[in-house]
């Protein structure tokens, strides 16, 4: 099982490929942020590596995205709820 992240300088949403692509789309294209990434996380994992980041150009796919610790975007999603 595995699940995507989308990251802004102030947001974040949790859910499929589909959800965090069309929710980082509508933060772009409303002003809200210059630029979404794009995060991909398994189950077990401590780590979600950047998979994509997305700005008002389109989406750009990233081979060997950097990691970054799960349990910091965790964080952040329970605080927004």
């Amino acid at each position: 099982m595995h699940c995507y992240i989308a990251e802004t300088s102030k947001h974040i949403q949790m859910g499929s490929i589909h959800n965090v692509i069309n929710w980082s789309e509508t933060q772009i294209n409303s002003g809200f942020a210059k630029v979404a990434k794009i995060f991909h996380i398994r189950a077990g994992e401590k780590n979600a590596q950047l998979f994509a980041e997305i700005t008002s150009s389109g989406i750009r796919l990233l081979n060997n995205g950097s990691t970054t610790n799960y349990k910091r975007l965790a964080s952040r999603c329970l605080s927004e709820k």
